[in-house]
Order: structure tokens, then sequence, then C-alpha cells
């Protein structure tokens, strides 16, 4: 289906059509279960038609300027936003650049949809950061294919993300900005690491981001609660002490900031499926 939208276009709907846009984001309960979708896009109509195209498979939240826009991607963390160029306030290009150099939305993905049809103009929209973009009138399940191959592509990187984060890969040279924050934490856990009381609340100040963004930075990039993350980069540097066979266990333990070693044998088993004094010798 293509649509064919303009601005002029106030009349298309009745106001009893454009009055049924979805509440605010604050006063929605988002389903975990599904992925959410910022659209950031100034003409009623084409917010109130996407919201029917997609709210059944997405959660679905909406700005009408970049300004609130980019306090929307900041307070949901969506999976992919939409954005239109031509906005009040500060405009897509802007507001696109915007959310690629925030630490917290950096990794999110960004289509433009845009009635600006030269090749130039397309090109600074990916020069600002943008993964794709889309021209009006645009054709609506071109659109839902590119949403749902964007959010694909996340799943596979984080795929790839888990596989590197491990002790040893800690001295990668990063690529991208996910990357980046995710080495600067894990400078910050190997240097707390002998430190039982060092948690999530000392790592996210350490960082500078506040505990819910660090909570959703991680989880969004590793699928790990920062809990489970700084745990696992424990255990990991545990079971590189353990193969070098120069330590008690309960030194190990230690080392890695697990006070209680009994705690330390349970956590260390249920990861890697053996106990640290078979790991230690040799049975991975």
């Amino acid at each position: 289906m293509i649509i064919n939208y303009h601005k002029s276009s106030e009349n298309y709907y009745s106001n009893e059509f454009i009055n049924s846009l979805p509440e605010d984001v604050e006063n929605q309960e988002l389903n975990s279960k599904k992925a959410t979708l910022l659209v950031v896009e100034d003409n009623k109509d084409i917010v109130q038609f996407l919201r029917d195209q997609f709210s059944v498979d997405y959660n679905f939240v909406y700005s009408y300027d970049g300004m609130s826009g980019f306090q929307k991607a900041i307070s949901v963390l969506p999976q992919v936003i939409i954005l239109d160029v031509m906005m009040p306030k500060m405009n897509g290009f802007e507001l696109c650049e915007k959310l690629k150099k925030d630490e917290r939305t950096c990794h999110i993905p960004i289509i433009f949809l845009t009635a600006l049809a030269e090749k130039s103009e397309q090109m600074e929209g990916l020069e600002y950061g943008a993964d794709d973009y889309i021209t009006k009138p645009f054709d609506v399940d071109l659109l839902k294919i590119k949403v749902f191959n964007l959010i694909e592509l996340r799943k596979k990187l984080k795929l790839i993300y888990q596989k590197k984060l491990s002790f040893e890969s800690f001295g990668t040279t990063p690529e991208s900005a996910d990357e980046k924050l995710i080495q600067r934490i894990m400078k910050v856990v190997n240097k707390e690491l002998a430190n039982p009381a060092f948690g999530v609340e000392e790592l996210s100040k350490a960082v500078g981001l506040s505990r819910t963004h660090l909570y959703r930075k991680i989880l969004e990039i590793t699928q790990q609660t920062p809990v489970e993350f700084i745990r696992n980069i424990r255990l990991a540097k545990a079971a590189n002490l353990l193969e070098q066979n120069k330590f008690y266990i309960s030194e190990v333990a230690f080392m890695t900031g697990f006070s209680e070693i009994s705690y330390f044998r349970k956590i260390f088993k249920d990861f890697y499926g053996v106990t640290p004094s078979e790991y230690a010798n040799g049975q991975k």
C-alpha cells in the first residue's frame, strides 16, 4: 500500500479520527513482549496511520517535534525510531545526530521518513547517522520490512556481543559506540574486581549514567542485567586465574570479589557446568 501524505492535508481525516491518537507514553503500559517503535512526526495524519499499521505488533510511541522526541527516546529506549526531517523545535537531522552521539540512545536504529527526494538530501540523512530512509509517498509494507529487519539485525549483533564479552576479549579495539561504552564499563569493573561491595550503584556513578539508563543500556547490548554482567565478568576472570593453577580456590574467590567460598563454588558450577576445582584440573 502506497500512502501519499502532504503537510497541508489537515482535513484528510475527521477531527474525531485525529483525536483518537494514542495517549502520551507516560500514560501507556508498554508490553514487555513487544518491541517499541517511536515515531517523531508533526503530521497527525501520518502518526495516526502509522499507529494503525504498527500498534498490533509493536508498542507505538510518538512525538510531534524533535525536542520532545529526544526526551521520549531517552525515557522509553525504543528498538527503532522513525523520524520526519522537517519538524519544529529540532529538525530530523539535528535529532538524529543528537541521538547517535548520546550513549543512552546511540544503539537505536533510525529510519528517516522524508519528502526530500534528492539523492544529496538522502545522503545527508545517512551522514547524520541514520540507518535507512524511505521517501514520501511511502509504501507501508516496505517500511514494515525495514523496521523488522533493523530489529532482527540488532538481535544478531547482541549475540555477537555476548560471545565477545569474555575477560579475554577485554583488550580488543572497540569499533562502535556500543563497544566503546561496554569496554569502558568493563575497565571499571576490572579495576574493582576484588571489591565485594562494588555493585550496580557504584558502576553507574563511575560511568556517569543513571542506574536506570545503565540497566537499560547493558540489557539492550548484552541481554544481561548489570548484576549478571558484573558477576559474569568476575566469573570469567576467576576461570582465567584457575587455568593458571597458581592460586587456591579461596584465593581466586577473594581476588574476584566473592566473599563466600560456598556461594562462589555454586555460581561457578552453574555458569561453567563444573566446580572450580574440576575447571582447574582441565574439566571444561
